[in-house]
């Protein structure tokens, strides 16, 4: 198809496009009722003014993926196709199932118009303040998909309080809770379960691990990162590199022939199992999706490795921080405690990471 007729595609034009069975579809989904027994054209009439309504595309914008939404506000004054790579593609191919955009694929990438009704509304978001709410609306759901990676679980109150203390823009929890329940109702990888904001791990067995994981943080403090960190865990797959995760993901690599981009794949989902206390067992199970077999040599070398991985990973049964962390702040308490005299180039004992004679003991 050639760019100028690319370009001059309109909702209605992308609606009359479609099969009846398509737009009865599409009836169903926005939640248009009496469509039964509609002709193509009484359909495309039906359909017309509810997906060009501004309020409506404000809701359904306002939950648009933030890695593609630039892309899609690029796509919003293009006078060209928008080219966007294909890991951000999903949300602009539901749009696309909506008649919302045109969305051509390639193989590494594709290309999307906005048609000419949907830039219209775009024009009048710009002028009345919805592009501050949304960027504040995808920052909430940021720190949500961050937290409940790094944490499991956590009060919807103190998920208020970290926002409020990393970010100029403050928000409360019934601010909080409107934004993100629009996610969750789009099958956002989170949800709420009584006064906490929980990872949708929980909802496999219907929230029961919930209290066992409560009744192992009583008392623990949090670890909270510093906001650049913290927004890193929104990537499900992002865990901080260490010695320990190098020297497993070269184990795969050198001991196992698989790629630099399989291993570090495997060593993020040993990662996570570690981070949830998996079995030694389970997590062993993950191989299975690589095809891989340890022979009784090759397991000896490995379980070393995983021991040492989980001890230097951030565990949601110890409020983030990791086993060797929690170690190291036994020594520095019962050191204190014993009335061991500190000496003065030694890590101070408050855990700040200086030198002793630079802070407790200046």
């Amino acid at each position: 198809m050639k760019n100028n007729e690319l370009m001059s595609v309109s909702v209605r034009g992308l609606l009359s496009n479609q099969t009846v069975a398509k737009l009865v579809s599409i009836a169903k989904n926005i939640n248009i009722k009496g469509y039964s027994g509609k002709t193509k054209s009484a359909l495309v009439e039906l359909i017309y003014p509810r997906i060009t309504d501004r309020t409506f595309l404000e809701d359904l914008f306002l939950i648009c993926d933030h890695r593609s939404w630039e892309y899609i506000l690029t796509s919003s004054t293009d006078s060209s196709p928008t080219q966007v790579p294909n890991s951000v593609l999903s949300p602009c191919e539901a749009l696309a199932e909506l008649c919302l955009l045109q969305c051509t694929k390639g193989d590494s990438c594709s290309f999307i118009v906005m048609p000419a009704e949907i830039k219209e509304v775009f024009a009048q978001f710009s002028a009345d303040g919805y592009m501050e709410r949304k960027a504040k609306a995808d920052l909430l759901d940021r720190y949500a998909l961050a937290v409940t990676h790094l944490y499991g679980l956590i009060r919807q109150d103190e998920f208020v309080s970290i926002f409020n203390a990393q970010n100029s823009v403050k928000t409360d929890v019934d601010e909080m809770f409107s934004v993100l329940i629009q996610h969750v109702q789009s099958d956002a990888p989170y949800g709420f379960w009584d006064d906490y904001l929980t990872h949708s791990l929980f909802e496999e067995n219907e929230y029961k691990d919930t209290e066992d994981l409560l009744s192992a943080l009583t008392g623990k403090q949090r670890f909270i990162p510093e906001r650049n960190l913290l927004l890193q865990y929104a990537d499900p797959n992002f865990i901080e590199r260490s010695p320990a995760s190098n020297r497993f993901m070269r184990f795969f690599c050198d001991k196992m022939s698989c790629s630099e981009r399989i291993a570090a794949d495997i060593t993020s989902e040993f990662s996570f199992a570690c981070q949830v206390d998996a079995s030694i067992g389970k997590a062993l199970s993950l191989l299975d999706t690589y095809d891989l077999r340890l022979t009784k040599d090759r397991a000896k070398e490995l379980i070393p490795l995983l021991v040492d991985l989980s001890n230097h990973t951030r565990k949601w049964s110890n409020c983030g921080f990791t086993p060797e962390e929690i170690h190291q702040q036994k020594i520095r308490s019962s050191s204190v405690r014993q009335g061991r005299k500190i000496g003065r180039n030694e890590p101070c004992p408050c855990g700040s990471g200086k030198k002793y004679k630079k802070c407790c003991g200046f």
